[in-house]
């Protein structure tokens, strides 16, 4: 019993730093994981117009043509694009409208099968041909509504001179030519 009483205070020390080390890996688990399971955002929309998906709708009513861009707040890519567009928008001089696939509920399913049908031109995508509208969830999309209706659609990043071409193609673009 000695031998063992010995052995913990020699050691304590050691057992002090490996309890330690547990409390302080419970914890950080405990609060980088809070059970919300929320994603995080990290799209900047500050430069980007964010539109609900009734105002997605209205814009097919509207005589403007429309620059819109569809994602998710988690999308990792369409973070990447939303960072080039605010410099693209500041050089061309254009509006984007952003359309945040993660504030659409299951009240909204009319409306989206609405967004749906109007994304209807067809549409290359990884080798699967139909229309826009039914690759909703492959981000970043984005569409072009002018004279009330899609005229143009891509899915993932536009580069800065496709993005300046397409702007301008369209008469988006109010500066940079």
């Amino acid at each position: 019993m000695n031998k063992i009483i010995t052995h913990f205070k020699n050691n304590l020390a050691i057992y002090l730093i490996i309890i330690t080390c547990l409390i302080i890996i419970s914890i950080s688990l405990f609060i980088t994981h809070d059970g919300d399971n929320e994603e995080p955002n990290l799209v900047d929309t500050s430069m980007l117009k964010v539109i609900t998906l009734k105002e997605t709708l209205e814009r097919f009513s509207s005589s403007k043509t429309t620059f819109l861009v569809i994602g998710y707040k988690s999308c990792s890519a369409t973070a990447t694009y939303a960072k080039s567009l605010n410099i693209a928008q500041a050089k061309y001089g254009f509006q984007t409208y952003y359309l945040e696939l993660d504030s659409i509920d299951e009240t909204q399913m009319d409306e989206y099968n609405e967004l749906k049908e109007k994304l209807n031109m067809e549409y290359n995508f990884q080798g699967t041909i139909a229309k826009f509208g039914e690759f909703i969830g492959s981000t970043p999309m984005t569409v072009i509504i002018k004279d009330h209706k899609m005229v143009s659609g891509y899915i993932g990043t536009l580069d800065d001179e496709t993005l300046g071409n397409l702007t301008k193609m369209y008469g988006i673009a109010t500066k940079g030519y």
